[in-house]
């Protein structure tokens, strides 16, 4: 089966690494010229550059799909690719910058019949394996506690395009609560509180919360982002 790989940055190239010991016959599809330089010297695999619709006007589309570009593109390209054909995509995480750029993609993968996977592949570690299993052994889980500060001064700094910044927690830090409630089910109900404001992220510092998942396990949260993290 045909894979386009969409994107040449960071988390594309990590892909890549993947995908030349499992799947190397797969083709990336690039639009910056320095980003698809780089990714041809780092992963020795040539980069189809000009972007996705350029790509689709003069190639039948593939099979399958992995969508690694910057969370402002991916719900645009997740739509550009179920629209030319594709049924298979693997989309990074968060599916996209907003709450209706996430429902737009589920909405038109569910009107196409495409299957849609987001990255969250912290389900997927052993160790994640590991620790339900001993969850299950001991009777179930009762109470979860998840804590997803961010490294503040790290962040600050990066440029990135208007708004991810903004979105800081849907865009990374849902992996933290995604892998909590994997774990322990989907709230079915809690409350949530946040003070403070940053530079780079003016609509809350901290972050606390309270509830109960579809599970009945009871649990809470806490976050920081004005303090050092770990």
């Amino acid at each position: 089966m045909s894979i386009w790989l969409i994107g040449a940055g960071y988390m594309a190239q990590e892909y890549a690494k993947v995908l030349n010991e499992l799947a190397p016959e797969y083709e990336v599809i690039g639009r910056g010229e320095k980003s698809a330089l780089n990714f041809e010297s780092n992963i020795k695999h040539k980069v189809r550059k000009g972007g996705l619709t350029n790509a689709l006007e003069i190639s039948k589309s593939p099979d399958q799909a992995i969508v690694a570009v910057g969370v402002e593109d991916l719900s645009d390209i997740a739509i550009e690719l179920v629209h030319s054909g594709v049924k298979r995509i693997l989309l990074e995480k968060p599916a996209g910058l907003n709450k209706k750029e996430v429902k737009d993609v589920r909405e038109v993968a569910a009107s196409y019949g495409v299957d849609i996977m987001v990255a969250y592949n912290r389900r997927f570690y052993t160790s994640t394996k590991v620790i339900k299993e001993l969850i299950g052994k001991d009777g179930g889980a009762t109470s979860c506690i998840f804590e997803f500060t961010e490294w503040s001064q790290v962040i600050e700094p990066l440029i990135m395009a208007p708004g991810v910044k903004e979105s800081w927690f849907l865009a990374n830090s849902t992996h933290v609560a995604d892998l909590a409630f994997h774990i322990c089910g989907f709230p079915k109900e809690f409350t949530a509180r946040q003070k403070g404001s940053l530079s780079w992220h003016p609509s809350s510092a901290r972050f606390c919360g309270s509830g109960v998942t579809e599970q009945d396990v009871l649990f809470s949260y806490h976050a920081d982002w004005n303090a050092p993290g770990r």
